[in-house]
């Protein structure tokens, strides 16, 4: 999949975001941001089914959605550096548009739907139907078919 925009619940005013304040290093937050405005700080790749979530940047290394060593309910996103069969960089992106942590349960989450700008997000227990763990993607454009 291209580089594209998380938008949290549907909605395209608010995405997902690295805090451009912090350095972009090991452990910069994953926050909710009102600013959509496409910039490489809110760009990243993911595909439907097993998946990295990660940061389009033209950093080396290349930074991923990291859940930490110890993931439980309550822990904060933040971008790590790239590693391939790493539990904590292991998403799987669901038909019901929820980012799950692969075998642990645990969803993408803007805690207590508390729907600010800058506000950091975590992994909380996946919930069917919890609005808090919706995260879509812009439907990509069909290229148009080459003239003759």
């Amino acid at each position: 999949m291209n580089p594209t925009v998380i938008n949290f619940n549907g909605d395209t005013t608010k995405a997902v975001a690295i805090n451009t304040i912090s350095k972009l290093e090991n452990g910069t937050p994953v926050q909710l941001s009102f600013a959509v405005d496409g910039q490489a700080s809110q760009r990243w790749t993911l595909n439907r089914g097993p998946t990295k979530v990660k940061l389009n940047s033209s950093s080396d290394p290349e930074y991923c959605l990291d859940a930490g060593a110890n993931p439980q309910n309550g822990t904060l996103m933040k971008v790590w550096q790239c590693y391939d069969n790493l539990p904590a960089q292991a998403w799987y992106y669901t038909g019901d548009n929820r980012i799950a942590l692969e075998g642990q349960g645990f969803c993408l989450d803007l805690p207590n739907a508390n729907a600010t700008d800058g506000q950091t997000l975590q992994i909380w227990a996946c919930t069917t139907g919890n609005t808090n763990q919706i995260w879509t993607v812009p439907t990509a454009v069909p290229s148009p078919a080459p003239s003759a």
